[in-house]
């Protein structure tokens, strides 16, 4: 089956960020153009209904991810839009299955329940007799090992590389030509960076992951949109510093996966670049940068932008933090109207006060990833660790840009020296962690349930 095709099938609301990670796991295991996902393989302009027709119709592989709403989500008008015969995700199934040839792997996300014949349309009920692979946040790298062997079966001996299969060239021309072009750069004096740094992230596709160097955080880029910023007056446990709600446009930007980590924290500091943090002897491997001040967080974003051109990483404003927060919900939390110790790790109902309760069994700082990534893949943007933004605060917000930059204010007044924390953390009461809650402190104040992620600009450089 040399020269096959692999497609990811995926319902954006229910499983995009699996479909994103599960392209740069696949990408790093296949030949790219081997793997098709509408996201990155459609051009400015194509008609895409057709170009989904005509990857399926060519695919060898055909991967079905299956989120834990892919069976009840619903259109505007409340039909289930499995039911809809002109529903996209049913017809790359029912297409795929109707192809002799190609090889359908239902994959279950986080717990999702396999599907019964009797909740599929007819078109669809071959997919409840395909055996299924399981994939969690929590296990992806043991787990993503099984689907790769069972895609090697299916493409047989077209899993090699292509680049292996082609007969081999004299490569002393291309060397040579490569040399001179180095050698003249040199001598002129320019050129030479530009040959040599990284890829250029900028080009990444929305809600896909990027590494920029060895040191840096895993980035997701996060599409650009408009949102509702704040809360609305009828929201249970609001204060008044969440509002009033007003229109926010936020420009495409990236943000790191999770809070920035103890060791990547510590490798700053072994570098002499940034102060330590209060250690409580405690293992750290896998637990967030406890403590960070907001200039400690400034602090270790300079020493990372020594290491990239351009000084592009930053920290989110309070707009972008909010809004990939939501991930595209207005509920009161970014999975719904009321609280859920399943979720994220937060305190007791008393204040200041760490619990370990049902799923949350985390008294303090749980490590990060503990908890399922909302929509846009981001982990811990509820609960763990209150997070550090860059604007500065005020008792609303109603005077913040809707442009999505932050909100400066440059005064001797000590309020100038006092900026947003967003999230809530372990030690907060439940209501705290919804996306528009929003308190503050100094600049200089560390709290052990205070830390930060990164965010970067994506202008192309």
């Amino acid at each position: 089956m040399a020269g096959g095709k692999i497609f990811i099938s995926y319902r954006r609301a229910d499983s995009q960020w699996a479909a994103a990670r599960l392209y740069d796991t696949l990408s790093a295991a296949f030949p790219e153009e081997r793997i098709f996902m509408d996201v990155e393989k459609i051009a400015p302009g194509q008609d895409f209904i057709e170009v989904l027709a005509g990857q399926v119709g060519v695919c060898d592989v055909f991967l079905a991810l299956i989120g834990p709403e892919w069976l009840s989500l619903r259109s505007p008008g409340g039909a289930r839009r499995l039911d809809d015969a002109k529903d996209f995700v049913r017809i790359e199934i029912a297409s795929a299955l109707g192809r002799e040839g190609t090889v359908t792997i239902p994959i279950l996300l986080d717990g999702a329940a396999p599907p019964a014949p009797a909740d599929l349309p007819d078109d669809l009920r071959p997919l409840a007799r395909r055996q299924f692979v399981r994939l969690t946040h929590e296990g992806f790298r043991d787990e993503i090992g099984r689907l790769e062997d069972a895609i090697r079966a299916a493409l047989g001996a077209g899993a090699t590389r292509r680049a292996e299969a082609r007969p081999r060239r004299d490569l002393r021309r291309p060397a040579m030509i490569i040399l001179a072009l180095l050698l003249l750069a040199a001598a002129c004096g320019v050129g030479y960076e530009r040959l040599t740094r990284p890829e250029d992230p900028a080009g990444t596709p929305d809600l896909a992951s990027f590494t920029e160097c060895d040191r840096c955080p895993e980035m997701i880029a996060i599409p650009a949109g408009a949102f509702l910023m704040g809360s609305p007056e009828d929201e249970s446990d609001r204060l008044d510093q969440e509002g009033p709600q007003r229109q926010v446009t936020v420009p495409r930007f990236a943000i790191s996966r999770t809070e920035t980590t103890w060791v990547a924290y510590a490798a700053c500091v072994d570098d002499g670049a940034c102060a330590k943090l209060h250690d409580d002897g405690l293992p750290k491997d896998g637990m967030p940068a406890m403590g960070a001040s907001w200039e400690d967080a400034q602090t270790f974003i300079g020493w990372l932008n020594e290491m990239v051109p351009g000084e592009p990483y930053r920290l989110p404003t309070e707009a972008e933090w909010e809004y990939a927060a939501r991930a595209g919900t207005q509920t009161a939390y970014a999975w719904g109207e009321t609280w859920d110790r399943s979720k994220a790790n937060m305190g007791r109902e008393v204040c200041c006060i760490g619990a370990a309760e049902g799923a949350d069994e985390w008294v303090d700082a749980a490590p990060v990833a503990s908890f399922p990534p909302n929509r846009f893949g981001l982990f811990d943007m509820a609960g763990n660790l209150a997070e550090w933004v860059e604007d500065v605060y005020r008792d609303d917000v109603e005077n913040n840009p809707t442009d999505g930059s932050a909100r400066i204010w440059e005064s001797d007044d000590p309020m100038a020296h006092r900026h947003v924390l967003k999230g809530g953390s372990f030690k907060d009461r439940p209501w705290a962690v919804r996306p528009a809650m929003r308190y503050s402190n100094d600049i200089n104040w560390r709290n052990d349930d205070y830390g930060f992620r990164v965010a970067r600009d994506m202008r192309p450089r």
